[in-house]
């Protein structure tokens, strides 16, 4: 498989993720999860994804496609009550990734040693983050009710 091929993953609510190859225009990988794909991330590696999944303690999934469907290369999250929504979105920078909460905080993990979060910032005390970015040197958080916050990953 060409590394300047470009290529797409998708999945859903059937728990089937898919890697499409545009040059060859086919699916050239299929996988199941244990749980409803919400958001996937590309990451440095092209044969790699993360997964955002519908869990209350794992709800990230880092896989890679030459171990699939044989296993989960890293699985990480924070305990929660509820399930993480399909609305929500995290983002990955090189090797870190953030994602927001039902409790109004911003989680960041090294990929490379996901057992916890590295960092936790409270942006809004008691609302939701729909949506983290990582811009330059800054994480942005934007919550449930349409505010945006600046802090440092």
């Amino acid at each position: 498989m060409p590394q300047s091929s470009q290529k797409l993953f998708s999945g859903g609510a059937d728990c089937t993720v898919n890697l499409w190859d545009f040059e060859s225009e086919r699916n050239i990988s299929m996988f199941k999860t244990s749980n409803s794909v919400f958001q996937a991330h590309s990451v440095a590696s092209e044969s790699c994804v993360l997964l955002e999944v519908a869990h209350r303690e794992l709800q990230f999934e880092l896989r890679d496609i030459r171990m699939a469907p044989n296993g989960v290369a890293q699985r990480f999250g924070y305990h929660t009550a509820k399930f993480h929504g399909r609305h929500w979105k995290g983002d990955i920078s090189s090797t870190r990734f953030a994602s927001g909460s039902h409790d109004g905080a911003v989680r960041v993990w090294d990929v490379r040693k996901a057992d916890r979060p590295y960092s936790t910032t409270t942006c809004f005390p008691g609302r939701r983050i729909f949506q983290v970015a990582f811009n330059r040197s800054q994480l942005l958080a934007y919550s449930e009710d349409h505010h945006l916050a600046f802090s440092d990953p």
